[in-house]
């Protein structure tokens, strides 16, 4: 279900003017590699960054204690699967950043801090928490 949850929780952020689909993603990592600057909310949100699936985070009990700068080890440790925009594949990765990105200090919006203000009146949930566990 995190797919979904982070979906809209994006899509809240885009429609309140807060973050654009358009938005690249060294907007939110300054240090990102040249050839992964032009990746947007929209590739990530469709699965089409062409951000390397990096199977090592199923393990059992896998918990990341920051995803922000373990994720970066994605784009400084590999090369792209393929050219982004090109071609749909569905890695969690995508989403994952989409998580991370909005959660790091220099963004004003925390992803699950305004889902879970956007969203708990409209489905009746009391508390809700997110994070990543394999």
């Amino acid at each position: 279900m995190t797919k979904q949850f982070t979906a809209t929780a994006i899509m809240l952020l885009v429609e309140q003017g807060k973050l654009s689909l358009s938005d690249t993603i060294d907007k939110f990592f300054p240090d990102v590699p040249a050839d992964k600057k032009n990746i947007t909310i929209h590739h990530l949100l469709t699965n089409s960054s062409g951000l390397p699936s990096e199977i090592h985070y199923y393990g059992y009990g896998w918990v990341i204690s920051n995803p922000a700068e373990e994720f970066t080890s994605v784009w400084h440790d590999g090369s792209n699967s393929y050219s982004f925009a090109t071609f749909h594949f569905y890695p969690d990765i995508d989403l994952f950043i989409l998580t991370a990105s909005n959660d790091r200090d220099n963004y004003p919006y925390p992803l699950m801090t305004e889902m879970r203000k956007s969203m708990q009146h409209m489905v009746a949930i009391n508390s809700a928490e997110h994070c990543c566990v394999g």
